[in-house]
C-alpha cells in the first residue's frame, strides 16, 4: 500500500498499514488526474488540473493532525497488474481502516452561511460537526441527490466502509458528516442508516438487497461494475480486464460460494436474446436487482424447504420443493425472502419451465410474490419432498433456441375418464427412482414428454388411478417413442409415433429371445425399440412386483388366489377344447383386485368367469395418438381414456401396441381415420 506524505508529497510503501493513521479521499475522476508516475515528479504534477485535489486533501489531513493520505489516482501503480489486483481486492478494507475519509463533491456548489454556530462547528479539529449546521442542513439535503458522486459504482463501498466520513463542496468547504446526514443518505441510496454507520452489518443484509444498492450506479469499465462490489460481499477474485460482462457472472459465482442466500436469484428484468422470455439463473448486471431494495430473508426451517444450492460447471443445482402452476405451464420455486415493505406478501418465488436438460427461468420481467390467495403458503400445493432442480447459469442464443423448440415432436398426454376417478402420470417407477429413463424429459406441468426430436427416442410413464375418495385403484404403464419416418402434411419428413399400454406384467415377462416376440409389421420395429424392448419388459416386471409389495399382505394373498383361479380356469378351458387366452382378453389394468370367490376345479369355464368378481372396479385404459403439424412444430397428442369397460379408440394412422393379460405378448394394429382396426 502506497501512502502519500502530506508535507513532502512523497510516496511511502507500507507493507502492513495496521497502526498507521491515514486519511483517504473519495471522489469522482475528471480530466487531468495525477497518476502514480506523475506524483513522483511534483514539478510536472503541479501543472495538471488534478493537482489542486491532491493539495487540498493533504491540507485538510494536515489540519486534522494526520500525516499520510491515500488517493486512488496516484497511490496505485496501475502498470503492475498484480498491484492493481491487490489494491482493488483490498480497497474496502483500506477505506474501513482509514482514520478519516474526505468526500469531495466537485459539482456541489458552495453557499455562504453567516451563522456563528456554523463556523464554530467546522473550526479546527472540532468533532461537533457530527450534529450539523441547522441552517445549512436543508440546503445540503436538497443539493446532495443531484451530485454525480452518488451515481458511481466505486463510491458505494467508499460510503459504507469508513467510520468517519466528511463531505466537502467544490470549494473544499466542509458541509456535513455521514453520521449527521444518515437519514438523507439513506433516502438517496436505499441503504438503512444502521448499515451506513456500521459496515459489520453487511452480512445481515440479503444479497439481493445489497445488489440493489448498485442498480443505478455506473462505472467507466464494464468489468469495474463487478470489481467495485467485492468488498460489499466480502469476496475476492482475480481481475481480468477485457472479460466484459462475464466479470459480473464471476462475482455472483464468488458470492454463491460464500453464502446460501437465495435472494441472489431474486433479480428481475429483460433476459434472453431477441425477445425470447427465457434466461439462466444468474443476472447480467446489478441493474436487474433494482426491485430487490426492500427484501428481507425468511428464517423458518419448519415451513420452508432447503436453502442449499451448489455450483456445478455451467449449472446451479438446488434442493427445492416446486409448485406446478398449471395455468401458465410454469413451475414456481421459493427464494426464502419477501418484500419487507408489504406484510401482506409472503415469500418471493421465481418462474421456471422444464426442458430436457433441466429447468430455465421464465418471464424474468418480474418475480412473483405469493400470498394466501395464490396458494403459495399452502404446504399441500408444493412438492412433499425437495427435488434436484438444475438451472443453467446463463443461456447462449443457441440454448435459447433449443428451449423455444423444447416441445417440438413432444408427446402431450390428455386423460379423460367416464367415472369420478383421479389420475396421476409420473416419469418414475416405485423402485426405479434413480434408474428411470428420460425422467428429466417429463414436464408434469403440461403433461408433456419432451423428445428433442430424436428419431430413436423411447419413453416410459407410470399412471396411477384413484377413486373419488382418494383410495388407490390401480396402476398401468405407458411406453412410447418413434418407430419410423413419415411424410408431413407440408411435404417435410416427420417422425411416426408408437405407444404401448400395459395393465400387468405377466405377458411382458416373456424372454426377449422368444420366437415371434419381434414379429411386427415391416418398418414398425425400429432399432431403438428393438434395443429397449427387453428393458421395458424388465421394468414392467419390477414395477408390478413393487406394486404388489405396496398393496399389502392381504391383497397379495388375494392376488395369489386370483392367479390360482386363472391357472385353473385356463386348464379347464383347455380340457374343454376352448382357446384359454381368448376368454381372459382385454387390456385390463385392475388385475390386482381382490376376489370374493375362489375358483373350484369342478366348475365350468363360464361359471369361473362369473365367479372372478372384484371388490374394486375394473379399469380399462385405451389410447390414441393424433399428430399435429403446425409450422416448424409437431405435437403428438395422446388421448387416453379410463373406463370400467373396453372403449374403442380413434386415431390418425397411429401404431398402438396393447400389452396385457390375454394377449400373447402384444397386439399390433394400425388404426385408420375412421377408428377401425386395419
Amino acid at each position: 500500500m502506497w501512502l502519500l506524505d502530506v508535507k513532502t508529497y512523497t510516496l511511502t510503501d507500507v507493507i502492513n498499514p495496521a497502526g498507521i493513521r491515514y486519511a483517504i479521499l473519495s471522489h469522482t475522476w475528471s480530466v487531468g488526474e495525477i497518476s502514480f508516475t506523475d506524483i513522483q515528479r511534483p514539478e510536472l504534477a503541479r501543472k495538471k488540473l488534478g493537482w489542486h485535489k491532491i493539495e487540498q486533501t493533504c491540507r485538510v489531513a494536515a489540519e486534522r493532525g494526520i500525516r499520510y493520505v491515500w488517493i486512488d489516482t496516484c497511490c496505485i501503480d496501475k502498470s503492475s497488474s498484480a498491484e492493481l489486483s491487490e489494491a482493488i481486492n483490498s480497497m474496502f478494507a483500506w477505506y474501513k481502516a482509514s482514520a478519516e475519509c474526505y468526500v469531495h463533491l466537485e459539482d456541489l456548489d458552495g453557499w455562504a452561511c453567516d451563522s456563528d454556530l456554523h463556523h464554530s462547528l467546522w473550526a479546527g479539529n472540532s468533532d461537533l460537526g457530527r450534529f450539523g449546521c441547522l441552517i445549512c442542513a436543508p440546503v445540503l439535503a436538497a443539493a446532495l441527490p443531484a451530485c454525480r458522486w452518488f451515481t458511481r459504482g466505486w463510491t458505494l463501498q467508499e460510503l459504507i466502509a469508513p467510520k468517519n466520513l466528511y463531505f466537502y463542496d467544490r470549494n473544499w468547504e466542509r458541509r456535513g458528516m455521514k453520521s449527521s446526514l444518515k437519514t438523507v443518505l439513506s433516502g438517496i441510496t436505499k441503504i438503512d442508516p444502521e448499515t451506513l454507520l456500521d459496515p459489520e452489518r453487511l452480512s445481515l443484509i440479503p444479497v439481493g438487497k445489497r445488489m440493489s444498492w448498485a442498480a443505478s450506479r455506473e462505472t467507466t469499465r464494464v468489468e469495474d461494475m463487478a470489481y467495485c462490489l467485492l468488498g460489499i460481499f466480502g469476496v475476492n477474485m482475480p481481475l481480468i480486464y477485457g472479460e466484459g460482462a462475464n466479470a459480473f457472472l464471476r462475482l455472483q459465482e464468488a458470492v454463491a460460494l460464500a453464502t446460501e442466500d437465495l435472494s441472489l436469484f431474486a433479480w428481475t428484468g429483460e433476459s434472453g436474446s431477441r425477445g425470447l422470455p427465457y434466461s439462466g439463473v444468474l443476472a447480467c448486471a446489478p441493474s436487474q436487482f433494482a426491485s430487490c431494495s426492500f427484501l428481507e430473508n425468511i428464517d423458518d426451517p419448519l415451513e420452508y424447504d432447503s436453502r442449499s444450492f451448489t455450483m456445478i460447471n455451467r449449472r446451479v443445482g438446488f434442493q427445492a420443493c416446486l409448485k406446478t402452476e398449471t395455468s401458465q405451464g410454469d413451475y414456481l420455486m421459493r427464494l426464502h425472502c419477501r418484500n419487507a415493505d408489504d406484510p401482506e406478501l409472503s415469500t418471493v418465488v421465481i418462474r421456471l419451465v422444464k426442458t430436457p436438460g433441466g429447468f430455465v427461468r421464465h418471464r424474468t420481467d418480474s418475480t412473483f410474490h405469493g400470498d394466501q390467495h395464490h396458494g403459495i403458503t399452502d404446504p399441500s400445493s408444493w412438492d412433499p419432498v425437495p427435488r434436484m432442480v438444475s438451472i443453467p447459469k446463463t443461456l447462449q442464443y443457441a440454448d435459447l433456441v433449443k428451449v423455444r423448440h423444447r416441445y417440438n415432436d413432444s408427446f402431450q398426454f390428455k386423460v379423460t375418464t367416464t367415472e369420478d376417478w383421479y389420475y396421476k402420470l409420473t416419469a418414475s417407477l416405485p423402485d426405479l427412482i434413480d434408474e428411470t429413463p428420460n425422467s428429466t424429459h417429463w414436464d408434469s406441468s403440461t403433461n408433456r414428454f419432451m423428445t428433442e426430436g430424436h428419431p430413436m427416442f423411447a419413453g416410459l410413464l407410470t399412471g396411477t388411478i384413484y377413486d373419488s375418495t382418494g383410495a388407490f385403484l390401480t396402476q398401468f404403464l405407458v411406453f412410447f417413442g418413434f418407430c419410423d419416418q413419415r411424410a408431413r402434411t407440408d411435404g417435410k419428413v416427420g417422425l411416426k409415433p408408437w405407444i404401448a399400454l400395459s395393465g400387468d406384467g405377466e405377458a411382458l415377462q416373456a424372454p426377449a429371445e422368444e420366437s415371434g416376440i419381434f414379429d411386427l409389421p415391416e418398418g414398425v420395429m425400429s432399432e431403438r425399440l428393438r434395443m429397449n424392448y427387453p428393458r421395458f419388459l424388465s421394468y414392467a416386471a419390477r414395477f408390478f412386483r413393487a406394486q404388489m409389495q405396496a398393496t399389502g399382505k392381504a391383497q397379495m394373498q388375494a392376488q395369489a388366489e386370483v392367479d390360482d383361479a386363472m391357472k385353473a380356469g385356463r386348464q379347464m378351458l383347455t380340457d374343454l377344447g376352448e382357446p384359454g387366452d381368448s376368454d381372459f382378453s382385454g387390456s385390463e389394468a385392475g388385475s390386482t383386485g381382490a376376489t370374493s370367490n375362489k375358483a373350484k376345479s369342478d366348475i365350468s369355464g363360464k361359471q369361473l368367469r362369473q365367479n372372478l368378481t372384484y371388490e374394486r372396479p375394473r379399469v380399462f385404459v385405451s389410447a390414441s395418438i393424433n399428430t399435429l403439424d403446425a409450422g416448424d412444430y409437431t405435437t403428438h397428442r395422446v388421448s387416453m381414456k379410463l373406463s370400467p369397460q373396453v372403449e374403442e379408440t380413434t386415431s390418425q394412422k397411429a401404431y398402438i401396441y396393447r400389452f396385457g393379460r390375454g394377449y400373447n405378448g402384444y397386439e399390433a394394429c394400425e388404426l385408420d381415420g375412421e377408428g377401425g382396426y386395419r
